[in-house]
């Protein structure tokens, strides 16, 4: 009867369970299933593996929220629980609101998924002309327009939306536009922006005004208006090998791709709307036609891209994964699968529906680089289908570190010469290195070594590694180390600067 309900997809979700309660008469089931009741425990043991301190949970089934609990603390070394109104970061879990945002002035007539971008903003402009004259809405949300995560326009740094879109015409794309899906917030960040372009009101108020408010998510916001107070979970990450508190990471200009925060008895409130065709209480948030976009694949995920070859390894047993509109999809054993996962200093979260079933779960806690949250996910949905038991934590754990081992090993680190020294004296490296894409970079003298400072996070001491290349220990320790390496000029003086990983930088003269 389940795979029938999906092969009824096709109408409205109202209808497909018409439809098969009057051909199977099979009352609804929105009790938890006999093989969750083992659930609370399976979490705690799950949470001790990956060393989460806080997590929460809430799934929704036929209209009705089955559970929404909290587990372990909200601060490691502090007694307050986590229960189902704690507030956590989603991360990229809020590409979902902005889409959702962008989808009420569709259907208001004001906005098309296929409209080109610069009909709204006529100063985006990308690298290739071409991409700048064709690039519709649609592309920005479905990660197809030949960009990857630019995030050092974006993270840490000073620059606005509009330096940010400014700046996109310097950016080159690492793939031809619409030749791949390669995942970017930058573009999603873009989206955002035609939402002031056609109504005056700036990101986060539209999610305010046009869902948070009519959804009644009364403990949910965004970053650009967000303090943490009351039942807010503290994030955490592993730092040298220690998983303890890190501070809240605040960034507006990036916030329309990852800055939701919320609790999960608020996100049980998202999903019964998104699984009930954009209705809430009787009332429509959004259009059927939108929740349908976005569960429709809009691109195929390369098998050998980061999240292709790390999902084919998590689920072996899916044969596909696209990406719809902000919401990534796959098949698993007969049915159609529509998820989210994210990631933000110190939290991770994951979101999971099968609109045939009208089962959705949602799982955030509060420590980043841990996959329990999927493992959870995935869980769930097993005992609603009576898939065969998958220990789902310990398959993800092994695999996570797994991939660790093999990725480990930094050839800089290696390449290291004993006892080398700097070939010009640090006094000689001092100055203001300058990029037009990436802006400025410091490099001063403090305490007798060089410091390094780039935007508002990344500031970090300085060590001579080899030759001209120092390593840096960044002073926001999530962050861990990167290398900088000096280039001099023919007379030999210093006048260039490579951040490895990020670009280059040209000193600035001086008089």
């Amino acid at each position: 009867m389940l795979r029938f309900l999906d092969h009824l997809y096709s109408l409205s979700r109202a209808a497909a369970v018409a439809v098969a309660l009057a051909v199977f008469a099979v009352p609804s089931q929105a009790e938890t299933p006999t093989r969750l009741q083992g659930l609370d425990h399976y979490i705690l043991k799950s949470m001790r593996a990956w060393r989460v301190p806080g997590l929460a949970i809430a799934i929704v089934k036929d209209g009705r929220i089955v559970k929404a609990q909290g587990y372990g603390v909200r601060e490691l070394g502090k007694p307050a629980k986590v229960d189902r109104n704690t507030i956590f970061a989603i991360a990229s879990n809020s590409k979902a609101f902005t889409t959702v945002a962008l989808g009420t002035l569709v259907d208001a007539g004001k906005l098309g998924w296929d409209d080109h971008v610069t009909k709204y903003l006529p100063d985006f402009e990308l690298f290739s002309p071409y991409a700048t004259r064709e690039v519709t809405v649609r592309d920005l949300l479905t990660h197809r327009t030949g960009y990857c995560n630019g995030g050092f326009l974006e993270y840490g740094t000073n620059n606005t939306r509009a330096d940010i879109m400014h700046k996109l015409r310097l950016l080159k794309p690492r793939y031809p536009f619409r030749a791949t899906f390669c995942y970017s917030n930058i573009m999603v960040t873009m989206a955002a922006q035609i939402i002031p372009a056609i109504t005056g009101e700036q990101w986060h108020q539209a999610v305010q005004k046009r869902i948070f408010k009519p959804l009644d998510m009364t403990h949910s916001d965004t970053l650009m208006t967000f303090k943490p107070h009351g039942d807010t979970a503290t994030p955490h990450s592993e730092v040298d090998g220690k998983v303890q508190p890190v501070r809240w990471y605040y960034d507006a200009n990036d916030a329309p791709a990852g800055g939701v925060v919320s609790s999960v008895s608020d996100m049980a409130h998202w999903l019964k709307m998104l699984l009930a065709d954009g209705t809430w209480h009787g009332r429509q948030i959004v259009s059927p036609g939108v929740i349908h976009e976005m569960e429709t694949p809009q691109i195929a995920i390369p098998p050998g891209s980061f999240e292709g070859s790390l999902f084919g390894a998590f689920v072996p047993e899916a044969h596909s994964l696209s990406y719809g509109l902000t919401l990534f999809m796959n098949d698993y054993r007969g049915y159609h699968i529509d998820w989210h996962y994210g990631e933000t200093d110190g939290f991770q979260s994951a979101l999971g529906m099968i609109p045939s079933l009208h089962l959705g779960v949602v799982v955030l806690s509060n420590r980043d680089e841990n996959w329990l949250p999927v493992a959870l996910m995935y869980r769930v949905i097993d005992a609603y289908i009576g898939a065969p038991t998958t220990d789902w934590s310990a398959r993800l754990l092994k695999i996570t570190r797994q991939r660790e081992a093999a990725g480990q090993g930094d050839a800089l680190a290696k390449a290291r010469v004993p006892n080398s020294k700097p070939p010009v004296p640090l006094a000689d490296y001092v100055g203001v290195y300058t990029d037009p894409l990436y802006g400025k970079v410091t490099v001063s003298m403090e305490d007798g070594h060089l410091v390094l400072r780039r935007g508002r996070l990344f500031i970090g001491d300085m060590q001579h590694w080899n030759h001209n290349t120092f390593r840096i220990t960044w002073r926001y320790h999530y962050f861990g180390h990167g290398y900088a390496e000096f280039r001099l000029d023919p007379t030999g003086r210093v006048h260039r600067l490579r951040l490895v990983g990020v670009g280059t930088y040209t000193r600035r003269k001086t008089k």
